[in-house]
Order: structure tokens, then C-alpha cells, then sequence
């Protein structure tokens, strides 16, 4: 099995091998694939990293009225994450 960072470095001599082997394996479909993984990843990455901040503010706040706010906001991040975990 190959390294996929070996395969985005190395795409042309990919291809040729796939097409010595007689594959039908499309280097260039793969890693539109990847990529698209790599941009989602880092979307999800970013709701995590809102989802910590606001679990701060929502500790550190003494208001009520202002926790609920950050507790309503991270409601909406919370549901941005599952979608987005689930394409993931």
C-alpha cells in the first residue's frame, strides 16, 4: 500500500505504473478526492477548535444572560460539526 503523500509527490510515475499494471486506477480522480478530505478536515479542525473556545467562554462567564448566548452559539457549532464529521 502506498503513502498517499507519496502518491500526491509522485503522481506521474503513479500513473505509469497503473498503466504497466493494465489498471484502470485515475491518480488525478484520487487526489481530488484527497483534497477535498484535506478541506474538510481543516473545516472540522476550525469547529473543534470554536467548540473549545466557547466551552471557555461559557465556563468563565459569571453573567447568565451572557453564558446563555455563548450555550445558543455553541448549539450551532455543535450541529455544523456532526454534519460536517459525518461527510468526514
Amino acid at each position: 500500500m502506498l503513502d498517499i503523500k507519496f502518491i500526491r509527490e509522485n503522481k506521474d510515475i503513479i500513473a505509469l505504473g497503473a498503466t504497466k499494471k493494465h489498471s484502470s486506477f485515475d491518480v488525478e480522480q484520487l487526489l481530488v478526492i484527497d483534497k477535498k478530505r484535506l478541506e474538510l478536515l481543516a473545516v472540522v479542525e476550525n469547529l473543534r477548535a470554536e467548540q473549545n473556545k466557547m466551552s471557555d467562554k461559557i465556563a468563565s462567564s459569571p453573567d447568565p444572560r451572557v453564558r446563555e448566548t455563548y450555550i445558543d452559539t455553541m448549539k450551532v457549532v455543535k450541529e455544523q460539526l456532526k454534519e460536517k464529521e459525518q461527510r468526514w
